[in-house]
């Protein structure tokens, strides 16, 4: 018995789904007889009697004995093909483990190989983001009497180190490692620098929107990384003016966060043209008109003089936004008439297709996780 069931059928019960039996492919043209349906009576070689569910009894534990055949519903077997489930070994569970957390236990390997990789995935999806706190703002310019050099004042309000220290506290600790990990990932590239974001209550909100959308919908991620404080500070965007449209940032969203410099392939390939050079996948007056896009942002209402608010997220201010015509992407016109800042966002973000990023996270997907999912995308 115990050979055959390791066959690849397995025999169920109308009797509730009930597991009698395991009947080898190569056997059962000879021990079954087509009943209908795709149901089959089985008949014992040496007695010529059915399989029976004793008393036609449809209650799970049933009684199951030889009786003579009549192909009534009790003594028809339902033949289901049973698709076996990858054993995981103990080394693709600790290369998966270091692909996709911050590195493998021994009781995350046990737990690998025993809910598999596609739950171990469905886990960290549904898993609770640890993130950063929101920290209290403090001025910028420091009080150098109330929080003198060297104080646990200075280190918690006005150095990186509380950022850091939950950095690695989430990281060893956290149980939404694969969030983390894209969240990491995601920063390598819609970056900003703590050079210019000096303080921790400046960075937090930064880092909660890269969390936030680490799972979720790249277009959100953008949209909210553009209203952010610290990305208005990094690349400009705050205080964007239509007299002198500043361009970092919208070079950056079309070179370094969506498109890149050349048009891809599908495969992440460049496109060529007929002489064999590249094909950009913008043109300078591209970015002048992205720039003008993004005129008319400023930080939200600071909650005391001297303190700017990073929390919050940007707000339009209309008078400063440019409303002339804009030629985006792939055709997009934004018209003057009616124009206002949110609108030029939205038209901004349909004409973008993000195939630099796409590529960059297929690879990340297929090479990381996909090395263990080799079905899923």
């Amino acid at each position: 018995m115990d050979g055959m069931c390791r066959t690849r059928f397995r025999l169920c019960a109308l009797a509730v789904g009930l597991v009698v039996l395991a009947l080898p492919a190569r056997s059962r043209t000879a021990f079954a007889w087509a009943a209908g349906d795709g149901y089959y009576s089985l008949i014992n070689r040496h007695s010529g009697s059915a399989l029976d569910v004793i008393g036609a009894s449809t209650e799970s534990g049933a009684a199951v004995i030889q009786y003579l055949g009549h192909l009534n519903a009790n003594q028809q077997w339902l033949l289901r093909e049973v698709v076996a489930t990858p054993q995981v070994t103990t080394a693709d569970a600790i290369r998966f483990l270091e692909q996709s957390t911050w590195g493998p236990t021994p009781e995350l390997v046990a737990h690998v190989q025993s809910v598999g990789f596609e739950q171990f995935l469905n886990e960290q999806f549904e898993a609770a983001s640890s993130s950063y706190p929101t920290l209290p703002l403090y001025p910028t310019t420091r009080d150098t009497v109330a929080c003198p050099s060297g104080s646990a004042c200075q280190r918690d309000n006005y150095t990186i180190y509380p950022v850091q220290n939950r950095f690695f506290t989430n990281a060893l600790y956290g149980p939404d490692q694969l969030r983390q990990r894209v969240a990491f990932a995601l920063h390598q590239i819609v970056v900003v620098s703590n050079v210019d974001i000096t303080q921790p209550s400046w960075m937090t909100p930064y880092l909660q929107v890269l969390d936030r959308n680490a799972l979720g919908n790249y277009r959100q991620l953008l949209y909210d990384m553009s209203l952010n404080p610290a990305m208005g500070n990094y690349l400009d965007i705050a205080g964007n003016t239509k007299a002198v449209p500043n361009e970092n940032y919208g070079r950056e969203i079309l070179q370094l966060f969506s498109l890149g410099t050349f048009r891809l392939n599908p495969d992440g390939t460049q496109q060529l043209d007929l002489t064999g050079q590249p094909i950009p996948a913008y043109t300078q007056e591209t970015v002048n008109n992205f720039a003008r896009v993004f005129t008319g942002w400023q930080r939200a209402a600071a909650p005391a003089p001297g303190v700017p608010n990073y929390l919050d997220p940007m707000v339009a201010n209309q008078s400063q936004h440019d409303i002339g015509a804009k030629t985006l992407l792939n055709g997009a016109v934004l018209a003057r008439a009616g124009q206002r800042v949110a609108r030029g966002d939205t038209v901004a973000w349909h004409s973008l297709r993000v195939t630099s990023i796409l590529s960059l996270f297929l690879w990340f997907v297929t090479t990381l996780i996909g090395a263990a999912l080799p079905n899923a995308l």
